[in-house]
């Protein structure tokens, strides 16, 4: 039987928390090994479970056809995607790094929607992040992300050439490597060959990953937009290499830029944007509703969780059905809930002119009090001044 003591470290890198077990054997030589408990904490959620926000919005942009149009739109205008070239990864993006001669560690993240998108022999990684909070951790959260999707990239094509070299020597040829002219190169010389010893040829490559933080706040997004961001005047910054994230702001999108969507995308956008603005909002839904009536059962819940009223979401809840039957629709619910906030803000004017209207009246009641105050002092000093006159006299 083998013995064995295990000795457990636990450290923190960034967001993640890794757990460094040591195993030392009788038997054999000391060994380390690293087995890796990696969780990835984002606004208290661990690994990526969220709210019912979270989940809509990520299940909205899932759709092929609205995932690429946002990148289109924003960050690809001159070289777009194909919706249908589209393929969905795994939103756990896992990496493995060497970090002793024996020992390793496993780095997990998870993003909100990630896909591929493959033209001819390019490749390209596209992630989502959903943001209804600013996060003054952004600019590092995201370069985190595309850091693990590049790390699992290079350990696909390391371990690829890994393989082959198992393969070469079991079949019994010599594990050597070649040259850009197809010269073969000796094993003196492999020690000092930077393919040889990272296994990553000169001709390999990775494919850039590119993640979009999509930001439905209220307010203007005030959280880093780059890493330079978060070194907060430091002298020293300007050397260092910088990160830069693309934050789409929908508080901040011109009517142009929504008008420019497809319906879903649009009626989600549009509504988000005016939502703090009934009069606006009741302008673009009068002149989007057959844009409305056409959003799919996905575009609507988004569009009644972000906008935040509990009468909208009560109103559809109850009177519309996932297979669009029926003869209420989005629009009456929409509709319904404007016409009730604006009911609400004209009793609230009208109280309010009421209370105005009291108040004046008691600052009238006021002043007429005052106004009879100095006229009784008035009489009593002139009263006064006359007595004195007539005792002056002898008079009574």
């Amino acid at each position: 039987m083998i013995q064995c003591k295990c000795s457990i470290e636990l450290f923190e890198w960034g967001r993640f928390k890794i757990l460094l077990m040591r195993k030392s054997s009788k038997q054999n030589e000391t060994k380390e090994k690293s087995i890796v408990q990696s969780e990835t904490f984002t606004d208290g959620k661990i690994g990526g479970l969220g709210s019912q926000k979270d989940a809509l919005t990520a299940l909205f942009l899932k759709d092929n056809r609205n995932f690429a149009e946002v990148f289109n739109h924003t960050i690809l205008r001159d070289d777009p995607v194909n919706p249908e070239g589209l393929s969905t990864e795994d939103i756990r993006e896992t990496a493995t790094i060497r970090l002793t001669e024996n020992g390793c560690i496993t780095l997990t993240q998870y993003r909100d929607v990630v896909k591929c998108a493959k033209d001819g022999t390019s490749q390209l990684i596209l992630g989502i992040e959903n943001q209804t909070l600013d996060d003054f951790q952004m600019s590092f959260r995201v370069m985190a992300r595309d850091f693990i999707n590049y790390a699992r990239q290079v350990r696909l094509v390391t371990d690829r050439h890994a393989k082959e070299a198992r393969e070469k020597k079991g079949t019994g040829k010599s594990d050597q490597a070649e040259n850009d002219a197809g010269m073969e190169i000796t094993v003196a010389s492999k020690a000092a060959n930077g393919e040889y010893i990272s296994r990553f040829y000169q001709t390999d490559q990775l494919s850039p990953c590119i993640t979009l933080v999509i930001y439905w706040g209220k307010d203007s997004w005030s959280g880093p937009r780059s890493l330079s961001d978060m070194f907060r005047g430091n002298k020293w910054a300007v050397y260092a290499p910088d990160y830069a994230i693309y934050v789409l702001e929908v508080q901040k999108m011109t009517e142009e830029e929504i008008l420019s969507y497809n319906d879903d995308l649009k009626m989600v956008f549009g509504c988000v944007r005016y939502s703090q603005h009934k009069k606006e909002l009741e302008r673009f839904l009068a002149e989007n509703e057959d844009a409305l009536e056409r959003t799919s059962w996905t575009a609507r819940n988004v569009m009644v969780e972000m906008m935040g009223s509990a009468k909208l979401k009560k109103l559809f809840l109850k009177n519309t059905s996932e297979d669009g039957k029926g003869d209420y629709t989005m629009v009456q619910a929409l509709k319904e809930m404007l016409d009730d906030a604006i009911t609400k803000g004209r009793e609230e004017g009208r109280e309010e002119g009421r209370e105005e209207g009291r108040e004046e009246g008691r600052r009238e009641e006021r002043k007429n009090t005052e106004r009879e105050a100095l006229r009784a002092d008035k009489a009593e000093r002139e009263l006064a001044i006359l007595r004195a006159r007539m005792a002056r006299h002898g008079l009574k």
